[in-house]
């Protein structure tokens, strides 16, 4: 085993956490490597604490509070790139995501010192109706296209859509996410209180006003079946969805808990019946997964990704066809016998995946690269 000193920048973290950020902490966590610094803020410090991450740390930004995210990333850029000269006798550099806070520095060290590995993580092409974020994502892009060693993506979609934007193909490495089973086998099974659950960001992305018709649509047939919706987001987008959910008299059926421990989520879902996940674009779907391995039938968009990851255990419905979504909820909920099976193959499904084997494959791709 080769040993070597990493510099982890997680440079773009905000309030709260992502799967992006849960999966490369998890993958880092797994790694048999010791030697680990964190570039981040004081908030990303004390995630990374709560995960139990075993590390060091260089803290750019001290903040108590989060207004322009913009700007703020720029203040942690510059205070990065002040942080270079003491991270310059690490080996490999890693990237938690591709926002400039964490590409800029890096790239600017590789450039110095080109002997540097730089592995990069992308988990997702932001679309162009997204304008300001698509154009800061491209300009992060052309820089890791320049001098990362290593692009890791978590679906071969997100590779072939990199390789047509220039992207070197050997450069490119698929390396499916993971979920942690013995964890969640730790949570006692409880008696169903909700018939519906979903995770995410609160966000239009997310479809979460595609849910509140979706769910209209259920409790006409099924008066009395409750929702949970778990997640944040900025005000104006709470406050828009509770306005939605009261126009369509859904106060009594749709439970909003806002953002919500590890634990309390997974006790949430497991006394929930189905997940359901309108989201409109995915780089892999971790929280899917997640619910799998709690045994849960999830019911989503049939998105092109979902094929390739959530082969079984997963109802795929022609997308912004709510009432088609909302049939196959209402199914689930009423045969017993489809719904448990839809629930093994979830179980099943989610088997094929673990944090070790993801971290086990990272590194054997980074192993390369040292040896070469």
């Amino acid at each position: 085993m080769i040993n070597k000193k990493i510099a982890l920048f997680l440079n773009d973290y905000t309030e709260k956490k992502s799967g992006g950020v849960v999966a490369v902490l998890a993958i880092i966590k797994n790694f048999t490597q010791k030697n680990v610094v964190i570039i981040t803020s004081e908030m990303g410090q004390q995630f990374c604490r709560q995960e139990k991450m075993k590390t060091s740390y260089l803290i750019t930004t001290r903040e108590r509070k989060i207004n322009n995210v913009f700007f703020l990333y720029l203040k942690r850029l510059i205070k990065g790139l002040f942080i270079l000269p003491k991270i310059k006798n690490q080996d490999i550099f890693l990237a938690s995501s591709d926002f400039f806070p964490n590409t800029i520095p890096i790239w600017i060290i590789k450039r110095l010192i080109p002997e540097k590995i730089w592995v990069q993580h992308v988990f997702h092409l932001i679309p162009q109706d997204r304008k300001i974020s698509y154009w800061l994502q491209a300009l992060s892009l052309k820089l890791i296209k320049s001098r990362a060693d290593l692009v890791v993506v978590d679906n071969s979609l997100l590779k072939k859509a990199l390789v047509k934007k220039g992207f070197e193909i050997k450069k490119i490495v698929v390396n499916y996410l993971g979920v942690d089973r013995r964890y969640l086998k730790k949570m006692a099974i409880k008696k169903i209180k909700y018939q519906g659950v979903f995770l995410g960001r609160l966000h239009p992305s997310k479809g979460i006003f595609d849910l509140v018709t979706i769910w209209r649509y259920v409790t006409d047939q099924k008066p009395r079946a409750k929702l949970v919706i778990i997640g944040h987001g900025r005000k104006e987008m709470t406050q828009r969805l509770k306005k939605e959910i009261n126009q369509k008299k859904l106060a009594k059926n749709i439970i909003l808990t806002g953002y919500l421990e590890d634990d309390q989520v997974l006790e949430t879902v497991r006394r929930s019946a189905v997940f359901v996940f309108p989201s409109h674009e995915e780089g892999f779907g971790l929280a899917l997964l997640e619910a799998q391995a709690c045994q849960k039938p999830v019911v989503a968009w049939n998105l092109p990704i979902f094929k390739e990851i959530f082969e079984r255990g997963m109802i795929r419905v022609p997308f912004l066809k709510n009432h088609l979504f909302a049939a196959q909820v209402v199914s689930l909920l009423d045969d017993r016998k489809y719904y448990c099976e839809i629930a093994r193959q979830a179980k099943n499904n989610a088997r094929k995946y673990s944090w070790q084997k993801t971290a086990q494959r990272e590194w054997r791709a980074i192993e390369k690269l040292l040896i070469d």
